[in-house]
C-alpha cells in the first residue's frame, strides 16, 4: 500500500482498505468533481491492497461470579476509584458527605472539610456537582443556588478540597467557574474553552469551545486530552499547547479518553451512534498510530440500548487495560478491553435483583486483584444499603470467540496472590505446580480435587517461572505462569 493511503487510513481511522477507499473517493470527488468516480476507484486501487487488521478475540460469557465477602462498610453511593486502584471516593447517600475508602481493608474516613452534596430536590433548591483528579488528591466542588423551584440559578459556591490533608485549598461564595477536569499534580483545571492555574484561577490557554467536549488530565504523561465529536485532541497539561489530534474514527464519535501510566495505548470510548451502527472502543497506539477497533460489549451490537458518558457505571484503568460497566438492555456487564493483547473480556454481570427488577448498581471491579466492590441492600430490599468488597470466582467454562468463531475452554486463571484451575467438579485427578528447575512447589491434596474451581495460593512462592500441570481423564495439560514480588 502506498504511504499516502496508509496515512489516510490512519488519519480517517478506517477499519479496512475498503472503508478507506470509499472515504478517499468521497474526499477526492469533492475536490475534483470533474473526474469520473470509476477513474478515481482505479487510481486508488493501484495503490495496492490494505494490510490486515489485528484480529480481536472476544470472551463473550462473563468469566466470573461473585464469591465470598472480604469486607462490608455502612456506606453507599457513587464511587470513583483512583487510577492506581488502591482507594476510591464515595458520596454517601445517608449523610451526603464524601468518604475516602481503602480498597484492601475497607477502612474509610469522612472528608469533614468538604461541603455536603445536596440534590436538586433538596432544601434551599440547590444543585451540586464535583470532580476529582486521578490520584484522589483534590476534590473540586460546585454548588448552585436558586430562590425557588424552576427559577434560574443565580450564584455559585466553589471549593477545592485537599482530600489527603482534609482541608480547603480554595473557596469562593460568589459566582465561580466550575471545572470539567482538574490535576493536583500540575495544579491545573479546565473549564470548557479555557485552561486555568489552580488555585489562583489564572487563565493560561484558550481552546475552541465545544459543548460536547469532555476533558481528562493524563498526569502520568503530562498530557491533557479533549474528546469531542470528531476525535481526540492532545495538549500539554501545563501550558495548554496543542500537540496533535487522534481521529476522526470510523462511524463513531469520541466521548471519553483514557491512557494508563507507562502504556502507549490510548483508549477512546466512542458513542452517539451514526448510520445505525453501535459504538466502539478504539485503542490507539500513540507511537505507531495503529488503531484497534473493539465492538463495544463483545460485538453484541443488537443488545446495546444506550451507551453514553452518562450511562457508564464504571470507567477505570486496570494494569494497562480499560474496564467499563455500562447499560446494555437490562444487564450491566463489566467488560475489559486489552489493547496490547487484542482481547475483549466479559468479566462479570454487575446487575442485581432489587425491588423486583434488575438494576445496575454503582460497581468497581479490579480484574488484576480479582475483586468486585459494589452497592447492595444490607438485608432484603428495605434495609439500609452497604458497600461490599467481594472476590470474583471463576465460572466452570468461558466461551472464547475470535474471527473464526472457535470456542475453547479457558481453564487457568492467575491473580497476584493465587492461581485457579477452572474445570467441572470431579474431573481433575491430579494438580501440581513445578518450578523452572523441575521441582514440585505445590500439590493439591486429594480431598480438594473435587472442588471447582481449585485455587492454589502463590504468596509463599519465590519470584520466578512456574508450570501448573493438571491431569484429567488420563491426559496432562500444562500452563506456565510467573510470580513477581
Amino acid at each position: 500500500m502506498s504511504q499516502l493511503m496508509q496515512s489516510r487510513m490512519r488519519d480517517n481511522g478506517c477499519q479496512s482498505f475498503w472503508h478507506c477507499l470509499a472515504a478517499e473517493v468521497r474526499r477526492i470527488a469533492c475536490c475534483a468533481p470533474a473526474l469520473p468516480v470509476a477513474l478515481l476507484v482505479i487510481l486508488l486501487l493501484s495503490a495496492g491492497v490494505g494490510r490486515a487488521q489485528t484480529p480481536i478475540t472476544y470472551e463473550t460469557t462473563p468469566r466470573d461470579t461473585l464469591g465470598e465477602t472480604m469486607w462490608t462498610i455502612d456506606l453507599s453511593g457513587p464511587m470513583t476509584p483512583s487510577q492506581d486502584g488502591t482507594k476510591f471516593l464515595v458520596v454517601n447517600a445517608a449523610d451526603a458527605m464524601f468518604y475516602v475508602v481503602d480498597v484492601a481493608t475497607g477502612t474509610h474516613r469522612k472528608i469533614t472539610s468538604a461541603p455536603q452534596v445536596i440534590n436538586r430536590e433538596g432544601p434551599n433548591f440547590t444543585a451540586s456537582s464535583f470532580n476529582v483528579d486521578s490520584d484522589l488528591r483534590w476534590l473540586f466542588f460546585s454548588r448552585r443556588y436558586r430562590p425557588f423551584p424552576d427559577a434560574p440559578y443565580n450564584n455559585h459556591m466553589i471549593a477545592i478540597v485537599d482530600l489527603i490533608a482534609d482541608s480547603v485549598v480554595y473557596t469562593v461564595d460568589s459566582a465561580g467557574i466550575p471545572m470539567s477536569a482538574i490535576s493536583s499534580k500540575h495544579q491545573r483545571g479546565v473549564h470548557p474553552g479555557k485552561l486555568y492555574e489552580l488555585p489562583t484561577y489564572k487563565e493560561l490557554a484558550t481552546f475552541q469551545n465545544e459543548l460536547q467536549s469532555t476533558w481528562w488530565f493524563d498526569d502520568a504523561h503530562g498530557l491533557l486530552y479533549r474528546s469531542r465529536n470528531v476525535g481526540v485532541d492532545e495538549y500539554d497539561a501545563v501550558t495548554g499547547r496543542f500537540i496533535r489530534s487522534h481521529g476522526p474514527f470510523w462511524n463513531a464519535e469520541a466521548t471519553v479518553a483514557r491512557r494508563a501510566p507507562g502504556s502507549p495505548w490510548l483508549y477512546v470510548v466512542t458513542t452517539r451512534m451514526r448510520d445505525g451502527y453501535a459504538p466502539y472502543v478504539v485503542a490507539i497506539h500513540t507511537e505507531t498510530k495503529e488503531q484497534r477497533y473493539f465492538d463495544a460489549f463483545a460485538g453484541s451490537r443488537q443488545n446495546i440500548v444506550r451507551f453514553t458518558d452518562e450511562s457508564i457505571q464504571q470507567l477505570a484503568l486496570d494494569d494497562g487495560r480499560l474496564i467499563i460497566c455500562g447499560n446494555v438492555g437490562v444487564r450491566y456487564p463489566v467488560w475489559m478491553f486489552d489493547a496490547e493483547g487484542a482481547r475483549s473480556t466479559a468479566i462479570c454481570d454487575a446487575s442485581f435483583r432489587i425491588f423486583g427488577e434488575t438494576l445496575g448498581l454503582p460497581t468497581y471491579v479490579s480484574a488484576t486483584s480479582g475483586t468486585c466492590i459494589h452497592n447492595e441492600p444490607k438485608v432484603g430490599d428495605e434495609t439500609p444499603w452497604v458497600i461490599r468488597h467481594r472476590r470474583l470466582v471463576p465460572r466452570a467454562s468461558v466461551s472464547v470467540a475470535g474471527d473464526t468463531g472457535l470456542v475453547i475452554p479457558s481453564w487457568f486463571r492467575q491473580w497476584p496472590d493465587r492461581i485457579a484451575v477452572v474445570m467441572p467438579a470431579g474431573t481433575v485427578d491430579e494438580c501440581v505446580v513445578v518450578g523452572s528447575d523441575g521441582r514440585e512447589a505445590l500439590r493439591v491434596p486429594q480431598g480438594r480435587l473435587q472442588a471447582s474451581p481449585i485455587e492454589l495460593p502463590t504468596l509463599g512462592l519465590a519470584s520466578g517461572m512456574y508450570i501448573c500441570r493438571v491431569r484429567t481423564a488420563g491426559e496432562w495439560r500444562s500452563q506456565s505462569f510467573m510470580v513477581v514480588k
